[in-house]
This record gives structure tokens, C-alpha cells and sequence, in this order.
């Protein structure tokens, strides 16, 4: 609702405007991003000269949102001015499934050739959970950018936003368990915004990569390009396969970024690839360089990646690592005689109720399981399956729900 007092007086060149435009109850909605403001109240009070806004109030996203200020005018166009914007619990989704709970104060500076938004947004608390596709969102990012049609008074808004959390952001995921905290600074402008500053990943998290957990030794995310968003990534992971220990050091940006494993055991890096790969150290007389560089395309392949690829051919999923990870509630064939090294699996749907699923183990070739799976009933599954040492397994399954 909103109630109109104005004034208009003088010549049609150039009025005398002034007045007041009183909300309440007012209501607002938008889609990206998400926000949602109720219980809207303020005064809009107007001039020949200037616009101001009085005691603006909401409801919005959960929280509480304020604003104030005033825009001067010049032949009715902005031409200064301030705007303070204050959010407090503001529960938001940005970007997408990032959710988190922050306060805001910002200030947007009125300039209709240097317009500025400035301020402050801290994350109380937030959480990712939402698996990541790194082949997908590889496949997305190649993007080519394109001009607005007409520019805009988006097109010239600076930002000047630093972004600090205090509750750190919570990383729950198929890639890991981590806790990140952030001191972050977004500049540039409203269409091309840059990151910088520093994401400091919390020692003691978990990161789940080549068919093994990761402890997090140390992880930092450092942004210091002028002209775009380019991580330079520092991160140190450790594993222990059989008696050995085994770190992971990862570091630099997209383009210029390099792996290396090691181990205080003394083992070579071949051997720590080949350890992770095959459960177990590699033969020296045997191994050849071409094997281990294969091993380490193997080692930095997600089963995720594989699983995008195998499905561009027709494959429901595809994946390397020991054992059968994440497809394990499907067929686990830790739970049978197949050898539980590092394995090849790929499965293809024949119809709606039958699956085949083929294993092989990467140590040896000679090592393969065929699974055939009919699921005849929601709760009801037959399986078939030829193990590695040529065995055969019959079984009936009959999941129970209390």
C-alpha cells in the first residue's frame, strides 16, 4: 500500500516538485537473486533537487533490511548522493547452492558516470552441499561473452565489497569435508566483478579424491589478478596406503597448475602412484616410464570425469578408484573374492530393471567380474556374478524398511 501527498507547481519546463509517497505493508520479489521483502514501511520524500528516503524498514529473507539516504537531482536525472543499506540474518543463496546466513552494510554511491557500491558482508554462517561435476561445469564454463545491447548504468558500477566471514562456510560434498574461511575483497564492476584476497581452507578437513581420503595439512586460495577471477591454489593432502604415508602437493592457478606426491617413507613418487593405483608398491625392474605417466593420468582422472565421458558413449557410469566408491550401495565388490586394488568399472542399464556391470583390476588384466543384476520389484534384486578367480555367486536380495 502506499499513499501519495504531491505537489506540483510553476512552469512545465521546469516544476516545483515535492511531497511524500508513504509505504506499508509493501511487499517485494525477486528471482535472481532471490529475495523476498515483506512488511515493507518508509516515506519517500521529494523535492525540486533531491530524493530522500526516511526510516526505510522489511522483513527480507529471513532477516531484517533497512535503507537511507537521499539522490540529488539535476534536470530530474541522479546526479549524486548516497544510499546506506543495512541487512541483518539475511538467509541467501549466492551463488547457486552456496546458502548462507550474513549482515550487510553497504553504501551505493549515486553517480551516473562513476556510480560505486561499497561495503561490507559477513558471512555468519554458510554451507555448500551440493555435488560438484567438474567435467560439467568444465563443459559450462567454455562460454563466450557477450555485450549488452545497450549499455546501462550497470555496465559503469564499481565495486568496492569486502566479504569476511565469522562463522566459516561449511564444504559437505562428493569432493571433500572441509571448513573454509574467507577475507575477500570484490572489485571491478557489476557485470565483469573481480576476487581478491584469501580463502583459508581449516586444517583437519577431508578430501575425497583417486579412490582414497585426504587429510588437509594445509589449504589457502589466494586471488590477485586485477582483471579476473584466477585462483592460485596451495594446497598439501596426506593418505596412508598399506604401512606408507603419502602427500599430495597441489599448487598455482588453472593454467600453470602442478601435483607432486611424496612420501617421508622415502618411496619414490612411482611408487606412491603406484600404490594408490594398485594397493601396492611398484616393481622397479618392471615399471616403465610410460606406465607411471599413465598412472598419474589415472591418478588426477576423478572417477567423476571418467563417469562424464563414459556417459557421452552410452555408459551409465564409469569410474576408477579401489573397490567401486560411491556406486558401492549398487554392487560392492569389496564384498565378494574380486581383488580390491584399484579397479576399471563400467555399468550400462539394458532396461528399466537389468544392469551389467563390468570390473577389471588395473594391477592385473587377468582379473575380471561381471555382475548381472535384475531387479524385478523396487525391493527385490537377482544378481549373477563371475568373480576374478573365475568363481560363481548367486544371490536374491530383499531390502527390509522399518
Amino acid at each position: 500500500r502506499a499513499d501519495f501527498a504531491i505537489r506540483a507547481a510553476g512552469p512545465l519546463a521546469d516544476p516545483a516538485i515535492d511531497g511524500e509517497i508513504t509505504f506499508r505493508d509493501g511487499e517485494l520479489a525477486m528471482r535472481d537473486p532471490r529475495l523476498a521483502i515483506t512488511d515493507l514501511v518508509g516515506v519517500i520524500a521529494l523535492a525540486k533537487d533531491r530524493v530522500r528516503f526516511v526510516d526505510f524498514r522489511a522483513a527480507a529473507n529471513g532477516g531484517t533490511l533497512q535503507l537511507g539516504g537521499e539522490v540529488m537531482l539535476d534536470a530530474f536525472m541522479p546526479s549524486g548522493g548516497s544510499i546506506e543499506i543495512q541487512g541483518r540474518g539475511l538467509a541467501v543463496e549466492m551463488p547457486v547452492n552456496l546458502r548462507s546466513e550474513i549482515d550487510l552494510d553497504l553504501t551505493l554511491n549515486v553517480d551516473l558516470e562513476n556510480p560505486e557500491l561499497v561495503g561490507k558482508v559477513t558471512v555468519l554462517r554458510g554451507s555448500y552441499t551440493a555435488p560438484v561435476s567438474l567435467a560439467g561445469q568444465l563443459v559450462a564454463g567454455v562460454t563466450v561473452p557477450v555485450e549488452p545491447l545497450e549499455p546501462s548504468i550497470l555496465d559503469r558500477l564499481r565495486l568496492g565489497i569486502d566479504v569476511v566471514s565469522q562463522g566459516g562456510i561449511l564444504v559437505d560434498n562428493n569432493y571433500g569435508k572441509l571448513e573454509l574461511d574467507t577475507d575477500l575483497k570484490v572489485v571491478g564492476t557489476y557485470l565483469l566483478p573481480v576476487l581478491a584476497g584469501r580463502m583459508t581452507i581449516t586444517e583437519g578437513g577431508s578430501v575425497f579424491l583417486a579412490g582414497q581420503t585426504w587429510a588437509l595439512e594445509r589449504g589457502t586460495v589466494d586471488f590477485t589478478s586485477a582483471t579476473q577471477i584466477e585462483p592460485n591454489v596451495d594446497l598439501s593432502l596426506t593418505t596412508r596406503v598399506q604401512q606408507y604415508d603419502i602427500r599430495l602437493s597441489v599448487s598455482g592457478t588453472p593454467e600453470t597448475l602442478e601435483a607432486n606426491l611424496s612420501s617421508p617413507d622415502g618411496i619414490s613418487q612411482a611408487d606412491a602412484v603406484s600404490l594408490l593405483l594398485t594397493g601396492k608398491v611398484a616393481d622397479r625392474q618392471t615399471v616403465a616410464q610410460s606406465e607411471i605417466a599413465r598412472g598419474q593420468l589415472l591418478l588426477l582422472l576423478s572417477g567423476e570425469l571418467l563417469g562424464f565421458a563414459g556417459r557421452a558413449v552410452g555408459l551409465d557410469s564409469a569410474q576408477v578408484g579401489r573397490g567401486l566408491g560411491s556406486a558401492g550401495s549398487s554392487f560392492d565388490l569389496m564384498a565378494t573374492d574380486s581383488d580390491p586394488s584399484t579397479r576399471l568399472t563400467v555399468s550400462k542399464q539394458l532396461r528399466r530393471d537389468v544392469e551389467l556391470v563390468f570390473s577389471r583390476s588395473l594391477r592385473d588384466s587377468n582379473d575380471i567380474t561381471w555382475i548381472a543384476i535384475y531387479r524385478p520389484f523396487k525391493a527385490i534384486e537377482l544378481r549373477g556374478t563371475t568373480l576374478d578367480d573365475n568363481g560363481r555367486s548367486y544371490e536374491f536380495r530383499n531390502e527390509l524398511n522399518f
